[in-house]
């Protein structure tokens, strides 16, 4: 029930397009994986679904470098 919570208002976030909330859950997510309450495969396909948004056209540069920096600065929590 807490990670169904988590990832709803992550979506959410993402839906109100406020990205400093967004980093942090993806952050708290990445943290999770220490206290294995999620798994690294899960988190990574977060970060894989995230990467994608690099390969879309017609997207304004700013939002691809939001989720590669939202991944980066994630990573040392995992």
């Amino acid at each position: 029930d807490f990670l169904d919570t988590v990832v709803s208002a992550l979506k959410e976030y993402l839906l109100k397009n406020e990205f400093e909330m967004v980093s942090r859950y993806v952050r708290f997510l990445s943290d999770l994986i220490n206290v294995k309450l999620v798994s690294s495969a899960s988190v990574l396909s977060l970060y894989e679904t995230f990467l994608q948004t690099t390969n879309e056209t017609n997207v304004p540069q700013v939002r691809s470098d939001f989720f590669v920096s939202c991944i980066l600065s994630s990573l040392p929590y995992s």
